[in-house]
């Protein structure tokens, strides 16, 4: 949980999975997804200054034009989902 970390290990954690992670995948990677959906101005902030072009939260709506890129919603779909829900979902959004 990035908001539980002291300063200094918020941007150490952020920067480090990026690192990590393209090294492992011999690629460029620039979008980050908050540890637990959990984040906080400093979160957001590190994965700015690290240069992540994009990142996902855990809000449940629908994307918005003019929505920061680094605050991207998503709306979590189910396996278990009925048709009527999963419809609803795409259409309106939320949980």
């Amino acid at each position: 949980s990035l908001p539980a970390l002291p300063d200094p290990a918020v941007v150490d954690e952020v920067r480090g999975s990026r690192s990590d992670l393209e090294e492992a995948l011999g690629a460029v990677v620039d979008t980050f997804a908050y540890p637990y959906g959990e984040l906080d101005e400093r979160s957001v902030e590190a994965a700015r200054e690290s240069g992540y072009r994009g990142a996902c939260t855990t809000y449940p709506r629908h994307a918005r034009f003019g929505d920061d890129p680094l605050l991207i919603p998503r709306v979590e779909i189910w396996g278990t989902d009925t048709l009527r829900r999963f419809l609803r979902k795409l259409i309106v959004g939320g949980q």
